[in-house]
């Protein structure tokens, strides 16, 4: 069996309860937040941050808080947000993408293809290098001592940051046949990734405005991936919480930077006090066993008439 992983790193600047054994939505569908430091940052064990799906808690009481900045503020940045990874199996072109809605009519329910096993260790797990030290001579970011045979947290786990997240989800645990499950499974190709995400924060002078999120995508099938594409996905409702307008969603790509910027522009009710922005780098990935570098790209929705990206201004911002 061939096996191959590839590695994605981010940057952001910037109750189970017991059912029918099997049954979609799973039972262990979570979610925490980052807030340790100047941004409260959304986690999901699905790979998504959109409020609607699955989790009805996160919905209601937080539903235009996926990023939060200045924390505490009114200052919302992100509707949601996840990825999209392809690649090349034999002759077929295959995608997988944690980033979608609540679906309705004919393709009812989430159009999300990533979430947990059912296993009701598949949940968010919190360390923090605060009180947690590696001895001397251990590697503290080897994935491989992430998490046991049975889904929970490896004792030899040994946090990163003040403030670590990591989950694990799949993309071949709901299929189309698990009873009750999104329709739009139907038309899902698995690529039979297995979702490993860790989030990082620090509460520091040197970070406090910044989040890490590191993807590693585990190639659980028979087939070697050809030309494996990752896409952050992001769909930004950007704008004071209590008079959101989506009009005026601010979006544009900044190339000295390399980073996606999300910002408001102020000419709606839902201006921001301090004109607050927060951006997005992708640093890079890399396979392992393999000197080629993976490709990986930013795709958004876009909101209101006016395409910033076309803005050469807002560049130099």
């Amino acid at each position: 069996m061939y096996r191959n992983s590839l590695i994605i790193f981010i940057l952001l600047q910037i109750t189970i309860s017991k059912a029918q054994e099997h049954v979609f939505p799973p039972q262990n569908m979570d979610f925490k937040f980052h807030r340790i430091n100047h941004i409260l940052y959304t986690k999901t064990n699905f790979g998504n941050t959109r409020s609607n799906i699955i989790v009805p808690e996160l919905y209601r009481q937080y539903s235009s808080l996926e990023v939060n900045f200045p924390q505490g503020s009114n200052n919302a940045f992100k509707l949601a947000s996840g990825f999209w990874l392809g690649a090349i199996i034999g002759s077929d072109t295959l995608v997988t993408t944690s980033a979608g809605y609540e679906s309705i009519g004919l393709h009812r329910g989430p159009t999300v293809e990533t979430y947990p096993d059912f296993h009701r260790n598949d949940t968010i797990y919190h360390a923090s290098s605060l009180f947690k030290k590696p001895p001397a001579g251990k590697d503290a970011i080897d994935y491989h001592n992430f998490f046991d045979s049975e889904g929970l947290l490896h004792p030899q786990y040994y946090p990163i940051s003040h403030d670590d997240l990591i989950c694990q989800y799949y993309d071949n645990k709901i299929l189309y046949y698990t009873p009750e499950s999104p329709i739009i499974l139907k038309d899902h190709k698995q690529l039979n990734v297995h979702i490993i995400e860790r989030s990082m924060a620090w509460d520091h002078p040197s970070h406090n405005q910044t989040i890490f999120i590191q993807y590693l995508f585990i190639n659980e099938g028979k087939y070697l991936w050809k030309d494996a594409c990752f896409a952050l996905v992001q769909d930004p409702n950007i704008g004071n919480i209590e008079k959101m307008d989506t009009r005026n969603d601010y979006i544009y790509y900044n190339f000295d930077q390399q980073s996606i910027i999300l910002a408001n522009a102020p000419w709606a009710d839902d201006r921001f006090e301090n004109d607050e922005r927060i951006g997005m780098v992708i640093l890079g990935g890399s396979f392992d066993n393999n000197e080629a570098d993976p490709k990986y790209m930013f795709h958004q929705w876009q909101y209101g008439f006016y395409d910033a990206s076309g803005d050469n201004g807002a560049t130099k911002k």
